[in-house]
């Protein structure tokens, strides 16, 4: 997979569905976790949340963050936030690592459609830029399973702390 492929990612209706009807009282698409890590010893932050979406939606999010000996000096307070609004993940603070650090992520109970995924079309997962460019992340596979309304990424290699998404294939090759 080529890491350097930026593709624009400004008109993706996934990340401006504001036209999408919420349903009022509900939570919000978000869920938080938080974890020192000392990036010298390696260590792990893991979360699995279970709620009802704005949207109506009964959704499970579950990520999990590997952190390798040796990725960056001394220790952060690692944060990520999920959203299922776009299917995406952000991470705080902004960092960059010697060692990329891995992370397994996964939506279930998504309407994926109206997040602008497309099933039939390639689904990959992407580092976003401030400014709405793409680039694909390298990653050990994509899993999609509409029943389920379930979206997984599998060791995705962060080399540094930002925001993803997943989002289908934007063109050029991905591996």
């Amino acid at each position: 997979m080529s890491c350097s492929e930026v593709k624009d990612f400004s008109s993706n209706p996934q990340l401006n569905d504001s036209n999408d009807i919420e349903k009022p009282g509900t939570n919000t698409h978000t869920q938080s976790a938080k974890a020192e890590i000392n990036g010298e010893l390696g260590g792990s932050l893991a979360m699995t949340k279970n709620y009802v979406n704005p949207y109506g939606e009964d959704v499970t999010v579950t990520a999990s963050l590997t952190v390798p000996e040796g990725a960056y000096s001394g220790t952060k307070n690692i944060s990520i936030t999920s959203n299922d609004k776009d299917l995406s993940i952000t991470f705080s603070p902004k960092s960059e690592f010697i060692k990329p650090l891995k992370l397994s992520l996964s939506f279930t109970g998504v309407n994926l459609a109206r997040r602008g995924i497309d099933v039939n079309k390639t689904v990959d997962f992407y580092y976003i830029y401030p400014n709405g460019k793409v680039e694909l992340v390298k990653n050990n596979g994509i899993i999609v399973n509409v029943s389920q309304g379930r979206i997984e990424v599998n060791s995705a290699e962060l080399n540094h702390f930002s925001r993803y998404a997943f989002s289908n294939k934007k063109g050029g090759s991905s591996k």
